[in-house]
């Protein structure tokens, strides 16, 4: 990925700066670990975790991360949201600079509108 950006920006004749952006919370867990995220949110219970490969991933998440004893639930939900959280501020930002783009556009076109009819 980092080789392909560098030549495009060669191509391009743009300087290379290559960001890396934080791995998100699914592929900081390990395969077990990812199984049970995935059956969590694929149960039908509403959360509720049944399998015992879901089970024994809950238990070794809680010693990797050395979290306070919390239900799996709870600690798949807060970390989800966490991720919700970062992607909802980008969107929102996103959301106000066109917001902020169109009045201006829009305040221009009245201003327009107004000189033009004196």
């Amino acid at each position: 990925m980092e080789q392909q950006a560098a030549v495009l920006s060669k191509v391009r004749g743009e300087p290379f700066e290559y960001v890396s952006r934080p791995p998100s919370l699914l592929e900081r867990l390990s395969a077990p670990e990812q199984a049970a995220m995935v059956d969590f949110l694929d149960s039908p219970l509403g959360g509720k975790v049944s399998s015992e490969r879901a089970k024994s991933a809950m238990s070794q998440l809680r010693e990797r991360y050395g979290h306070k004893p919390c239900s799996w639930e709870e600690w798949c939900t807060e970390q989800l949201q966490g991720e919700r959280l970062g992607a909802t501020r980008s969107l929102s930002y996103g959301t106000l600079g066109a917001l902020a783009v169109a009045l201006l556009a829009i305040s221009t076109a009245l201003l327009s509108q107004t000189l033009r009819d004196r």
